[in-house]
């Protein structure tokens, strides 16, 4: 979820043959490719005109932007998505953490007047993965199909979705109202949801955080 690059750019930077040999050694599988691209946006009832509104606002989470939430200043409060209508109009939560399809058609935008459009996380983490035993037990040509239709896929993929977050917004259109701050603060939101999540992977595997920021755009 931490790479800047389209999946087409994660081919050439070295991330796609990586992820292929990552997965491979670590839990016997094979991995295929993206699936998904729609970046997460912070939504909220009221607007915040500076990171420091942040501070204090119970947001909806779903463990993804735990730290990031956190350390701004909001609280995260894990919710199940079916929950989440119920949760805004009871007051539970102040906002919540979502990408562009879904919070109209779940009715989360009848409480909720704000988006942060600083998109982050993209692409996401939704990926295509086979059983490795499996993997070896195709056809050389078979496997050689499945490398070339997903490459293929993922332009596609791409174009879909962007067109269904444009789509979305459209659909959107004023019930809810796009915020910035200012260019300093924009900046250090963006950056502090990816620099959160790479300290915290410096702890996992040191060893691997040279190498992954060099492949993924970062």
């Amino acid at each position: 979820m931490l790479s800047k690059l389209t999946p087409m750019e994660e081919r050439k930077s070295g991330f796609y043959d990586f992820m292929v040999e990552e997965h491979s050694k670590k839990i016997n599988a094979r991995y295929l490719g993206r699936v998904q691209v729609s970046p997460f946006y912070l939504w909220t009832k009221k607007e915040p005109k500076t990171l420091a509104d942040l501070h204090g606002l119970k947001m909806r989470s779903g463990v993804l932007y735990d730290r990031f939430m956190r350390a701004l200043g909001m609280v995260a409060v894990t919710i199940n998505a079916p929950e989440v209508y119920t949760a805004l109009n009871s007051g539970v939560v102040d906002g919540f953490g979502w990408p562009v399809t879904g919070p109209l058609k779940r009715g989360w935008l009848e409480t909720v007047k704000y988006v942060i459009d600083l998109p982050f996380f993209r692409p996401s983490n939704v990926v295509a993965l086979m059983n490795l035993d499996k993997w070896n037990a195709l056809p050389q040509a078979a496997r050689e199909q499945l490398i070339a239709l997903t490459a293929d896929f993922e332009p596609a993929m791409v174009k879909h979705f962007d067109q269904e977050d444009t789509h979305e917004w459209k659909e959107i259109g004023t019930k809810v109202s796009k915020v910035k701050f200012s260019p300093e603060e924009n900046e250090k939101y963006v950056n502090t949801a990816y620099e959160v999540e790479w300290n915290a992977l410096q702890a996992r595997a040191p060893e691997l955080i040279q190498k992954l920021r060099s492949i993924s755009g970062n």
